[in-house]
């Protein structure tokens, strides 16, 4: 927060965030149904999802999708994804996750995205926890 970022979900409860694993429940084209079927149930929250290729996202932001989320792609690649999206809808919020550290965000910031969702900055070395039962007499 203090370099200008800031907390893009507060709860689950925020929006709908709809992932591959979910799709697993939907029928073809599962991208435009899962879309559709979470906008239908929103209630006014926003719908994003989570997509694998451009392919996916075109699909996803033809279906009325307010949030695009790319995981692990390459800066170089996202640049003329993010711009294609744009042209499509200027509206669309799209977003990066997936391998992104304090090394290479700034990459990842320069490729025109508008959320950059990561935990490097809550890594810490692990702690060794341990316990110890004593019988009580």
């Amino acid at each position: 927060m203090a370099g200008g970022g800031v907390i893009h979900r507060q709860s689950l409860s925020d929006s709908i965030l709809i992932f591959n694993n979910h799709l697993v429940f939907v029928n073809e084209p599962r991208i435009s149904n899962a879309v559709k079927r979470a906008l239908a149930n929103a209630g006014g929250r926003s719908v994003g999802i989570e997509v694998k290729d451009l392919e996916e996202a075109i699909e996803a932001v033809a279906s009325g999708s307010h949030y695009i989320q790319f995981e692990r792609v390459q800066p170089e690649t996202l640049t003329n994804w993010v711009r294609k999206l744009k042209e499509i809808n200027h509206k669309v919020i799209v977003g990066v996750g997936g391998g992104i550290t304090l090394e290479n965000i700034e990459q990842y910031a320069s490729t025109g995205v508008d959320i950059i969702v990561t935990s490097a900055p809550y890594k810490a070395k692990p702690i060794d926890v341990t316990t110890i039962i004593e019988k009580i007499q």
